[in-house]
């Protein structure tokens, strides 16, 4: 990973899986991310198995001009 704060969140992605595959929605803290949260998308599998924004950082948002929550 190029970006320091892509490496953060994922240091503290795997912190918190506890090893598991993925970490459970209790142990991830919004306030934990700090200023990395405007930086930060959560995706989850729809119904059929294609991912979709759980999360969307406003960085990210702004980049593309809308909120991709909820889209796939």
């Amino acid at each position: 990973m190029k970006h320091k704060i892509s490496r953060e969140l994922f240091e503290y992605w795997n912190r918190r899986r506890q090893g598991k595959n993925v970490p459970d929605r209790s142990a991830i803290e919004p306030y934990d991310l700090g200023r990395k949260l405007v930086d930060t998308f959560l995706l989850q599998m729809d119904k059929s198995g294609e991912p979709m924004f759980r999360f969307c950082g406003s960085n990210l948002a702004n980049r593309y001009g809308r909120d991709l929550t909820g889209e796939n």
